[in-house]
């Protein structure tokens, strides 16, 4: 039998063939359609292959891609612990080479403290450096924001006191004689101090009748105006006076008063701002004043037999924990105030603190009311008012700048007017006749 002839099929170059099966066998159609299938076959497979080359592709890209990054931060941090360890093989050598030698314990440690002491010497001659270009009509000085803070916290704090008094707490005001402190802060609370007429202030007798609370707050507000504000004591702090009018006097040798001014302003911002002194000098002092100030008021709770704390304080007839509160209390008061002050005379403008005295008119856009209880959701009647007692002193900056160098008090005024030149800060706590 001659072999089968497979069917040869020829297609004009440029034409699409037409397969019509009825113009072959049976035989040539099979082995047609087998070989369509075959070729089907082929290219879907040729098809899949592309597909899968193409994730390939594409993953291989998203791996050169994540590698290029790795490789980049590795070399990154290489390049980071390479400069890490020549700093500290350079801070080891400083530290081998230089005058301590090999008599430090820890290198790195000790290098450290160094270098932030270093930062902050630098910090301080920018600052210093800054003052040298303070004009005539510039400014510097704490924001009223910051000032306005710390007043809060002072009120908050004075207002805390009382939660460890009970409802029932009483207390009385002795004869003053042979109370120097004593009588000082409750004649500062009354006008006393103020050179006004004493028939135009209450007797000392009548703070017993506004209550504990209020007593408390504005003895208080007195202490804050006469060991604070209103006393210089940072000069024995810097040194004799002898010493300090030695420094003003060649500070008028070299210049104008404008020059006198900043460098007597940068002079004393580099002590009163050193870490020594916010943070030794003055929570020491804090604790001096309220330990003064505890003592000073005992008389006023004349409990038999009363036990001191542990360091002898006087306890105002408070159990040992409730005591602790109200002491810690005092000690919070004084030392914003200490700091606040320093703040305040640390500037190219005069602050004054005005402690409003007993019988002075209401006067709503410089005071806060508030009753004898501490409520200050009160309604104020329309009027003329009077004041009982003012428990936290308002606080005012001139509008004009000074070229005097610094004063380490702040003034302390009882009446202004709105032509003195002055212009708030933060209100002074008030408490009205009319308010009970």
């Amino acid at each position: 039998m001659d072999a089968e002839i497979e069917p040869v099929i020829t297609i004009p170059t440029g034409q699409v063939p037409e397969i019509r099966f009825q113009d072959f066998t049976i035989t040539e159609s099979i082995i047609l359609q087998e070989q369509i299938q075959s070729l089907t076959h082929r290219v879907d497979s040729a098809l899949r292959e592309n597909n899968d080359l193409k994730d390939q592709l594409k993953e291989s890209r998203a791996m050169h891609e994540h590698t290029s990054r790795e490789l980049h931060t590795i070399r990154r941090q290489h390049t980071i612990a390479s400069d890490t360890v020549l700093s500290l093989r350079t801070a080891l050598s400083e530290v081998t080479h230089g005058p301590a030698g090999d008599n430090v314990d820890h290198p790195l440690a000790y290098q450290q403290r160094r270098i932030m002491s270093l930062e902050r010497l630098l910090e301080e001659t920018r600052a210093s450096a800054s003052f040298a270009q303070l004009g005539v009509g510039d400014s510097f000085g704490p924001a009223a924001t910051d000032i306005q803070i710390s007043m809060k916290i002072i009120d908050s704090e004075i207002r805390n006191l009382m939660i460890s008094f009970h409802s029932g707490s009483t207390f009385c005001i002795p004869q003053l004689e042979g109370h120097g402190r004593l009588s000082l802060l409750v004649h500062r609370s009354l006008g006393l101090a103020s050179q006004r007429p004493e028939s135009s202030t209450p007797s000392a007798a009548n703070l017993e009748t506004l209550g504990l609370r209020a007593t408390i707050s504005t003895l208080i507000a007195a202490a804050l105006g006469e060991w604070v504000f209103g006393d210089g004591f940072e000069l024995n702090v810097v040194g004799s006076s002898k010493l300090l009018e030695e420094y003003r006097y060649h500070l008028s040798l070299i210049g104008d008063h404008q020059s006198r001014r900043n460098l007597d302003l940068a002079a004393n911002r580099s002590f009163f701002n050193s870490e020594e002194y916010q943070k030794i000098w003055i929570p020491n002092h804090a604790r001096i004043l309220a330990t003064r100030f505890s003592v000073t008021l005992a008389p006023l709770f004349p409990t038999p037999d009363e036990p001191n704390d542990t360091q002898g304080h006087p306890t105002w007839g408070l159990d040992p924990d409730e005591w602790y509160l109200v002491y810690e209390g005092l000690v919070v008061i004084f030392q914003r105030a200490l700091s606040l002050k320093v703040d305040l005379f640390l500037s190219t403008h005069q602050y004054v603190a005005v402690f409003f005295p007993p019988r002075a008119e209401f006067v709503n856009d410089w005071m806060q009311p508030e009753s004898k209880n501490g409520d200050r959701a009160i309604q104020v009647p329309g009027g003329y008012l009077e004041l009982q007692l003012c428990v936290l002193p308002a606080l005012f900056v001139r509008t004009e700048g000074s070229l005097e160098l610094v004063d380490h008090k702040v003034p302390i005024l009882a009446d202004i007017s709105d032509d003195d030149g002055l212009r708030l800060v933060h209100k002074g706590v008030v408490i009205l006749s009319s308010m009970h």
